[in-house]
């Protein structure tokens, strides 16, 4: 009987490892295409934008945003005092990808929503300043 139970439960435990494995495997895929799509703010037309999950953040100042932004992009000034408050309003089930003019702002943004249990945040390494898409104002 002893034996029996042993075989068992050793036979579940290779099951529950190898499923843990796969599934490991298939997040550093995913892991992987959002960073080769954040690596350019060039690359965000990769960003289905009409999944209402993706949400596209400039974090720059209305006035920058007024001028020209990525299309379908919100504007959340980082540098406006209510900015911590706007983003603990968020819901933590989405994924944003933020952007600002250089990548600078984006980073201190990204801090920001970590600090309030946003966990799917992704920051453009680069911004506005080499982004050659379209724009709208």
């Amino acid at each position: 009987m002893g034996n029996k139970f042993v075989l068992t439960m050793a036979l579940v435990g290779g099951i529950l490892f190898t499923s843990c494995q796969t599934n490991q495997v298939e997040k550093v895929t995913s892991t992987e295409e959002i960073q080769q799509i954040i690596s350019s703010l060039n690359n965000v037309n990769q960003v289905d934008l009409s999944n209402p999950n993706n949400v596209l953040i400039d974090v720059r100042t209305p006035e920058e945003y007024a001028e020209g932004h990525v299309p379908g992009a919100i504007n959340l000034n980082v540098k406006d005092d209510n900015f911590w408050k706007k983003v603990s309003e968020l819901d933590s089930t989405k994924n944003y990808y933020i952007y600002c003019r250089s990548g600078v702002r984006a980073k201190s943004a990204e801090a920001i929503m970590l600090e309030n249990n946003l966990k799917k945040v992704h920051t453009f390494q680069d911004g506005m300043l080499t982004y050659e898409g379209e724009t709208e104002k």
